[in-house]
Protein backbone atom coordinates (compact mmCIF):
# COMPACT_ATOMS: atom_id res chain seq x y z
CA UNK A 1 0.00 0.00 0.00
CA UNK A 2 2.81 2.31 0.74
CA UNK A 3 4.63 1.79 -2.46
CA UNK A 4 1.06 2.90 -4.42
CA UNK A 5 0.85 5.91 -2.36
CA UNK A 6 4.79 7.01 -3.22
CA UNK A 7 4.10 5.80 -6.96
CA UNK A 8 0.68 7.77 -6.58
CA UNK A 9 2.38 11.21 -5.61
CA UNK A 10 5.60 11.09 -8.07
CA UNK A 11 2.70 10.62 -10.99
CA UNK A 12 1.02 13.85 -9.07
CA UNK A 13 4.09 15.64 -9.13
CA UNK A 14 5.06 14.89 -12.61
CA UNK A 15 2.15 15.87 -13.86
CA UNK A 16 2.28 19.22 -12.06
CA UNK A 17 5.45 19.97 -13.59
CA UNK A 18 3.66 19.24 -16.95
CA UNK A 19 0.53 21.51 -16.45
CA UNK A 20 2.20 24.31 -14.78
CA UNK A 21 4.74 24.28 -18.19
CA UNK A 22 1.14 24.03 -19.83
CA UNK A 23 2.06 20.82 -21.15
CA UNK A 24 -1.81 19.30 -20.73
CA UNK A 25 -1.89 16.29 -22.62
CA UNK A 26 1.33 14.98 -20.98
CA UNK A 27 0.30 15.74 -17.65
CA UNK A 28 -3.10 14.32 -18.43
CA UNK A 29 -1.58 11.16 -18.33
CA UNK A 30 -0.14 11.69 -15.37
CA UNK A 31 -3.13 12.92 -13.86
CA UNK A 32 -5.10 9.35 -15.36
CA UNK A 33 -2.54 6.59 -13.90
CA UNK A 34 -4.09 7.44 -10.50
CA UNK A 35 -7.61 9.09 -10.69
CA UNK A 36 -9.50 6.37 -9.69
CA UNK A 37 -8.16 6.14 -6.66
CA UNK A 38 -7.11 9.80 -5.74
CA UNK A 39 -9.71 12.13 -5.93
CA UNK A 40 -7.21 14.98 -6.44
CA UNK A 41 -5.57 12.95 -9.74
CA UNK A 42 -8.64 12.90 -10.90
CA UNK A 43 -10.11 16.30 -10.40
CA UNK A 44 -6.47 17.42 -11.96
CA UNK A 45 -7.19 15.46 -14.74
CA UNK A 46 -10.28 17.30 -15.69
CA UNK A 47 -8.70 20.84 -15.65
CA UNK A 48 -6.24 19.44 -18.58
CA UNK A 49 -9.18 18.33 -20.91
CA UNK A 50 -10.57 21.39 -19.84
CA UNK A 51 -7.50 23.25 -20.65
CA UNK A 52 -7.16 21.22 -24.08
CA UNK A 53 -10.85 22.61 -24.89
CA UNK A 54 -11.79 18.94 -24.83
CA UNK A 55 -15.19 20.14 -22.53
CA UNK A 56 -17.17 16.51 -23.11
CA UNK A 57 -14.32 14.80 -21.81
CA UNK A 58 -13.97 17.28 -19.27
CA UNK A 59 -17.27 16.44 -18.07
CA UNK A 60 -17.26 13.15 -17.81
CA UNK A 61 -14.81 13.00 -15.45
CA UNK A 62 -16.16 15.73 -12.94
CA UNK A 63 -19.23 13.64 -13.46
CA UNK A 64 -17.68 10.80 -11.57
CA UNK A 65 -15.74 12.80 -8.73
CA UNK A 66 -17.45 13.43 -5.31
CA UNK A 67 -19.19 16.35 -5.48
CA UNK A 68 -18.05 17.44 -1.97
CA UNK A 69 -14.61 17.44 -3.44
CA UNK A 70 -14.98 19.85 -6.12
CA UNK A 71 -12.89 23.34 -5.43
CA UNK A 72 -14.52 26.74 -6.81
CA UNK A 73 -11.71 26.71 -9.87
CA UNK A 74 -13.69 23.01 -10.76
CA UNK A 75 -17.37 23.78 -10.42
CA UNK A 76 -15.92 26.80 -12.61
CA UNK A 77 -14.44 24.80 -15.11
CA UNK A 78 -17.18 22.06 -14.96
CA UNK A 79 -20.33 24.28 -15.19
CA UNK A 80 -18.40 25.94 -18.59
CA UNK A 81 -18.13 22.84 -20.14
CA UNK A 82 -21.35 21.53 -18.98
CA UNK A 83 -22.61 25.19 -20.82
CA UNK A 84 -20.56 24.46 -24.00
CA UNK A 85 -21.99 21.11 -24.43
CA UNK A 86 -25.81 22.37 -24.09
CA UNK A 87 -26.29 20.90 -20.33
CA UNK A 88 -27.25 24.22 -19.28
CA UNK A 89 -29.68 23.35 -16.38
CA UNK A 90 -26.61 21.40 -14.78
CA UNK A 91 -24.59 24.47 -15.42
CA UNK A 92 -26.14 26.69 -13.35
CA UNK A 93 -27.04 24.13 -11.00
CA UNK A 94 -23.38 23.59 -10.71
CA UNK A 95 -22.78 27.08 -10.67
CA UNK A 96 -24.83 28.05 -8.14
CA UNK A 97 -22.56 26.12 -6.06
CA UNK A 98 -19.73 28.18 -6.67
CA UNK A 99 -18.63 30.58 -3.57
CA UNK A 100 -16.19 33.23 -5.01
CA UNK A 101 -18.53 35.60 -5.99
CA UNK A 102 -17.21 36.86 -9.15
CA UNK A 103 -16.61 33.29 -10.55
CA UNK A 104 -20.38 32.73 -9.67
CA UNK A 105 -21.19 36.23 -11.35
CA UNK A 106 -19.59 35.09 -14.58
CA UNK A 107 -21.28 31.58 -14.72
CA UNK A 108 -24.36 32.31 -13.47
CA UNK A 109 -24.70 34.91 -16.29
CA UNK A 110 -23.76 32.87 -19.19
CA UNK A 111 -25.05 34.35 -22.56
CA UNK A 112 -28.30 32.18 -24.15
CA UNK A 113 -26.41 33.27 -27.72
CA UNK A 114 -22.99 32.22 -26.88
CA UNK A 115 -21.92 28.55 -26.38
CA UNK A 116 -19.05 29.51 -24.08
CA UNK A 117 -18.32 32.55 -21.27
CA UNK A 118 -18.70 36.01 -22.20
CA UNK A 119 -16.72 37.98 -19.45
CA UNK A 120 -17.63 41.54 -19.59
Amino acid sequence: MGSEICLAQKSMKKGDEYFNDKAYAVAAIHYKKDAEEVVLSKLKWARCQYMMKEVKKCTDIYATAPADSLKDIDRYYYADALWQIGNKNLSREVGGRIVNPIMKDVIMNLSEGGDTLEVY
